[in-house]
């Protein structure tokens, strides 16, 4: 389950997103200046930050400059802010995306799932052995009572997630955002 460090200061948004990440399957922290921030992003690595540039005082812009200092996290500028200038800047910054408010929830969770996606960690390089199988993602090999099973890409990709995610209820839609993504238009049915 990825993290999700939402820096943000207006309590309607803050509510309207927590539910949705959460119901997505994402773990959602809060920070609401640049001090919590930097903390959390310190402590608990998030796997993405959600950023106003607006924040009371503080200038979101200002926050991503400290925190590239001590984590290159992709970071997605959440902002009213839509000028062309400042989305260029924001971006020059190093800011992975940048999305101007008012904006499509879905919009916005397509963005996040491909920032996961392509940050994420490559697979394991270390064999998984569990119940007389032999995962090996270096050598992209499946053994079993020492032969080889030939797997199909999907079939590897959820063999894989099932080995990473042991005793744990999984739903067909996370399967298919896991192994599939979005780039595959498939029905819920198809797992």
């Amino acid at each position: 389950m990825a993290t999700i460090l939402l820096v943000e200061d207006d309590a309607d948004v803050i509510t309207l997103l927590q539910r949705f990440l959460s119901g997505e399957g994402y773990q959602v922290e809060k920070a609401s200046d640049g001090a919590s921030t930097l903390a959390a992003v310190a402590a608990n690595a998030p796997d993405l930050v959600l950023l106003d540039i607006v924040l009371g005082e503080e200038d979101g812009r200002d926050i991503l400059r400290e925190m590239r200092y001590i984590s290159d996290v992709p970071t997605i500028f959440l902002t009213g802010r839509g000028l062309e200038s400042e989305r260029i800047a924001g971006l020059k910054l190093g800011a992975d995306d940048y999305i101007v408010k008012p904006f499509s929830i879905h919009v916005l969770l397509a963005r996040i799932k491909a920032i996961v996606r392509r940050c994420a960690p490559q697979l394991d390089e270390e064999p998984i052995e569990a119940a007389g199988l032999t995962f090996d993602p270096a050598a992209r090999r499946v053994t079993a009572a020492e032969r080889e099973i030939e797997l199909c890409t999907i079939e590897y990709r959820l063999l894989h997630f099932f080995l990473t995610h042991p005793g744990r209820v999984l739903s067909r839609s996370r399967l298919l955002d896991e192994i599939w993504g979005d780039d595959v238009c498939i029905e819920e049915r198809t797992v």
